[in-house]
């Protein structure tokens, strides 16, 4: 009796083994199967004889097996019985199938494993499911984390359930900030009542609500949004969220409102436009458009669906290239993002910042999403910003003065063409010197100049500061310079600049001026002098005369006497040159024998002086034609000088040599105590002088002197070192 009802139940169990709804197998513990059931058969496209001559691991995902071969140990190791999970297997056309798969094992009387009884479930159809929802959450969430607007759920209580990053950029705050806080917390207290009136009628009406509320920036002041909300039932039509998109509009409400003030006065002013956002087939054709697109581009969606429009139809025709190669790469799966310009339906050209996302359905892509920015007015200011900038460029490369341009630091980032031509140096050499570091800056106004530059960022202008400038080689330029700050963009300063202008021939004209009329007051007083003293020393001279017959015993006295009158009226005559010019006698002169004679006249002051004065010679006699007396009296004036700077002694040497056979170089070299540069400047000029009892006249007469004998004077001199006069006298040229 036993025994028939055992045949009976291993009966039963091979007839629901047979024809169980889902796959059936027995397993053998090597991963054989025993028994395959129809069901699992047709399931993975194999015949029963198919499969029991082949392994489970031969028709299971390569990805899934090392988690079976875990589970398995686990279960033959006792510590499970069973174990369920999801597995792919390959179908015999090769497809992959995703399957529910539970495992127990069967173990004989002695408690050891015999084989496995798998169950398994299509779930592929499931899985397809999850994975196509999956892919529509991707899509939702590309679309709002890419959106301009803020895209917010709410929950009955109006408190943050999620909101889109974009909110970072218009309130200032992170979206973590206002999770879960109540919108109302956050709007102007004038605006809470139009908000809860708005959410009553989405959810009691069920109706699209479109409103504008102040919200308060995380810096403290409020901005305009401009929402569009509706509410999101379910089946039991319990409220489950409110979706809305806001964007910000306080600049346009800011327009409204001075239009508001003053309607005949703004009425031709525009409203500022947000953004436009629509969506395109895969053709190009608009599906579907937003208020901001009818109000920017004139169009509605009646007359765009009416006679189906592709978005080519409104670019301008050179970037209808450009158009359809975004729109190519959006419909590949690639998010865009570009500049186009279209028309609209007044035929204005705007210029958009345009973002196409590809919308994905079951890993298609089924049309593109786009969002527009409209930048023409920005897209205007830079070009006119551009020009302005291009101008500016221009002004400074082609001034005719030179101009630096240092940043707040006094850094050097500008240098004009002007000032590389004038002072020597290269743009290269000065860019990135500060102020203090610059080459061309002379020491004896770095105070004052830093003085300046405090009082231009202050925003006080420098202007007509008269001072000299270094050259690369060395020479010293007269300069008037001027200085003025950068102004930003918006606010502030960006930098300062200087404009140095060359005024060396205006100084050098000026100079000359005054010179003329120190010379023309010196002639004047030359002439008025030398005629008082003549007729005293005519006098005199007739006296002595008288005198000379009266005293034979001393002849060589009244000589002398008589030969020194003669010299002072000589003198007389020199200084009537500087009022008019002179007659002059003209004769060969050995130029040896002329500078001899005025040594011997010197010597006994010069050893008075403990001056020794040595001569270097041309070796050979050198004639010149020239007025003996006139230069005996040049010759005389630079020995004495030349004593005269040598108050504790010392060496004057006098040299003579030819230069290039036409003339001849008279050299008078002390060791004296020296000409600064600032005096050598000013040598020569009527009544200027060095010593305590000079008039400044006798360099001048000198220079008159060798002038008229068609010659040239040369002085170099070093401080503490000495001095070198230097005449050059032509040979011919007096002839």
């Amino acid at each position: 009796m036993v025994k028939n009802e055992c045949v009976e139940q291993e009966s039963l169990f091979w007839q629901a083994f047979h024809y169980a709804p889902i796959g059936m197998a027995l397993i053998s513990l090597d991963g054989k199967a025993l028994k395959v059931n129809p069901i699992a058969c047709s399931l993975l496209g194999y015949t029963e004889d198919e499969l029991r001559s082949m392994y489970i691991n031969d028709y299971t995902h390569p990805e899934d097996l090392e988690l079976n071969m875990i589970v398995k140990q686990e279960v033959l190791a006792g510590i499970h019985d069973s174990y369920s999970l999801e597995k792919r297997f390959f179908h015999k056309d090769g497809h992959v199938i995703s399957v529910s798969l539970t495992i127990s094992l069967v173990r004989d009387g002695k408690y050891r494993p015999l084989f496995f009884i798998s169950q398994l479930q299509d779930i592929s159809k499931q899985k397809k499911t999850e994975e196509n929802l999956l892919e529509i959450k991707k899509q939702h969430q590309l679309i709002t984390e890419n959106s301009v607007d803020i895209i917010v759920k709410y929950d009955s209580s109006i408190r943050v359930v999620y909101i889109s990053p974009s909110c970072f950029e218009i309130t200032g705050y992170k979206p973590n900030e206002l999770k879960g806080k109540c919108v109302l917390d956050f709007c102007h207290p004038d605006d809470i009542n139009e908000i809860l009136g708005n959410h009553l009628k989405m959810v009691n009406l069920s109706d699209i609500r479109r409103f504008s509320f102040r919200f308060k920036h995380k810096n403290g002041h409020y901005i305009w949004l401009e929402t569009t909300a509706k509410a999101i039932f379910d089946d039991n039509n319990d409220l489950v969220e409110v979706l809305s998109f806001s964007r910000d509009v306080t600049e346009r409400k800011k327009y409204e409102l001075q239009i508001k003030e003053s309607e005949e006065r703004y009425k031709s002013l525009f409203i500022n436009h947000p953004d436009v956002t629509f969506s395109l087939d895969l053709e190009g054709k608009y599906t579907s458009i937003n208020q901001a697109f009818q109000d920017t581009m004139g169009y509605t969606m009646e007359e765009l669906s009416a006679n189906p429009t592709s978005f080519r139809k409104l670019i301008i025709k050179n970037n209808i290239i450009k158009g359809d190669y975004h729109f190519n790469q959006a419909i590949k799966g690639n998010v865009q993002r570009f500049q186009l310009m279209a028309t609209n339906k007044k035929n204005n050209a705007l210029i958009f910042d345009v973002t196409y996302i590809p919308m994905v359905v079951d890993e298609q892509v089924v049309g593109v999403y786009g969002i527009a920015r409209n930048i023409t007015s920005k897209k205007k200011v830079q070009k006119e910003l551009k020009l302005a900038r291009e101008r500016l460029d221009s002004f400074i490369d082609h001034n005719v003065d030179p101009i630096l341009i240092f940043d707040n630091d006094d850094r050097v980032i500008r240098v004009n063409t002007t000032f590389e031509q004038v002072f020597g140096w290269r743009a290269g050499e000065l860019l990135g010197l500060k102020l203090d570091k610059l080459p061309y800056k002379i020491k004896e106004d770095q105070l004052e100049v830093a003085d300046k530059v405090k009082q231009i960022k202050k925003g006080i202008p420098w202007e007509g500061h008269e001072t000299k400038r270094l050259r690369k080689d060395g020479t010293l330029l007269n300069v008037l310079i001027s200085g003025f700050h950068l102004q930003k963009e918006k606010r502030g300063f960006d930098g300062w600049a200087v404009i140095i202008r060359d005024i060396t021939e205006k100084k050098q004209a000026e100079e000359l001026f005054v010179r003329s009329e120190k010379l023309s007051i010196a002639g004047q007083l030359a002439a008025g002098i030398a005629h008082e003293i003549r007729n005293p020393m005519t006098a005199i001279k007739g006296f002595i005369q008288l005198i000379k017959s009266d005293l034979p015993d001393k002849p060589e006295y009244f000589d002398i006497i008589t030969s020194e009158i003669g010299r002072i009226e000589l003198i007389l005559s020199e200084l009537l040159i500087l009022a008019k010019p002179q007659t002059i006698t003209i004769s060969m002169i050995e130029i040896h024998s002329l500078i001899n004679e005025v040594i011997t006249l010197l010597n006994m002051e010069a050893l008075l002086n403990n001056v020794e004065i040595k001569t270097l010679y041309h070796e050979k006699e050198i004639y010149i034609h020239c007025e003996i007396n006139q230069i005996k009296q040049v010759c005389i004036n630079f020995i004495k000088n030349a004593i005269e700077s040598m108050p504790k002694g010392g060496t004057l040497t006098i040299q003579i040599m030819l230069k290039d056979s036409n003339g001849v170089l008279i050299r008078f070299i002390d060791e004296g105590y020296g000409i600064s540069a600032s005096v050598l400047e000013k040598l020569g000029q009527p009544f200027y002088t060095t010593k305590e009892k000079g008039t400044g006249l006798g360099y001048m007469v000198s220079k008159k002197i060798i002038e008229n004998h068609k010659g040239t004077i040369t002085v170099t001199s070093k401080l503490n070192k000495g001095s070198v006069f230097e005449i050059f006298l032509p040979l011919n040229e007096m002839q």
